[in-house]
């Protein structure tokens, strides 16, 4: 969602009747749908005439029943500005090494576009995160046999909170690291060609070992410190060689 100061964007399923009841209460100036367009053929038609952009994430190999000239056609109808963008790389976010030093983990945070310039903050099973990785990193870890519970430390409960308020504004602008934190990136990590996985790739993405790409942000780190005392992670682009 777009508010006035600064601009906010929300990312819903392409079906959802309950963030369409949020759309249609009016909490923003202009509402953008960002998705990967493979579930729009399903979105409910009232969807259309709700959102004011609509952004299309296209990825390799990936087909949309609905395509993009009749997807056009749809936001033509309903004066929906349609952004259809695409993407060849990801962006290697979520580690299977715990990051061990809290300098690096403060650092990636402190510039992690996820949390801050590109507000992905989510809700999710009763709980606002800042980001849209913390949500379900203790999953991803449970399947590497990790036991991982960030949700209470990660997660604002959203129903019979008296300090809701004071929470979420915590969450939001408070300087210090989530607990997912330790096993991500952010928007430090390197590219990587984009490819989808079967069940074995899954499986190989979770034994492999990210210890050199820590390594890598930490390394471009500690060059930008020697000029800058307050290194940004944007200076921090590892590219793993």
């Amino acid at each position: 969602m777009e508010a006035r100061t600064p601009p906010r964007y929300a990312a819903f399923p392409d079906s959802c009747p309950h963030q369409l009841s949020a759309i249609a209460l009016g909490i923003a100036d202009s509402i953008v749908l960002i998705t990967n367009g493979v579930l729009l053929h399903k979105a409910p038609p009232e969807l259309w005439a709700l959102i004011d952009q609509l952004w299309i994430s296209a990825y390799p190999g990936i087909k949309r029943k609905l395509d993009d000239e009749e997807c056009g056609r749809i936001c033509e109808a309903h004066g929906v500005r349609l952004k259809i963008t695409d993407y060849q790389t990801f962006q290697k976010t979520v580690i299977n090494n715990r990051i061990n030093d809290p300098e690096l983990v403060n650092v990636i945070f402190r510039d992690c576009k996820n949390a801050g310039e590109w507000s992905c903050h989510t809700v999710y099973d009763g709980r606002f995160y800042k980001c849209s990785v913390a949500p379900f990193m203790s999953a991803r870890l449970a399947l590497r046999g990790v036991a991982f519970d960030n949700i209470p430390v990660d997660g604002v409960a959203l129903h019979d909170n008296a300090n809701l308020y004071e929470e979420v504004d915590r969450c939001l602008n408070g300087p210090t690291p989530l607990a997912a934190c330790a096993y991500c990136l952010g928007s430090s990590g390197p590219s990587v060609a984009h490819h989808q996985l079967n069940r074995i790739g899954r499986s190989r993405w979770l034994e492999e070992d990210h210890s050199s790409d820590i390594e890598a942000v930490r390394l471009v780190s500690l060059r930008a410190k020697e000029g800058d005392d307050q290194p940004s992670a944007s200076h921090l682009r590892a590219t793993k060689r």
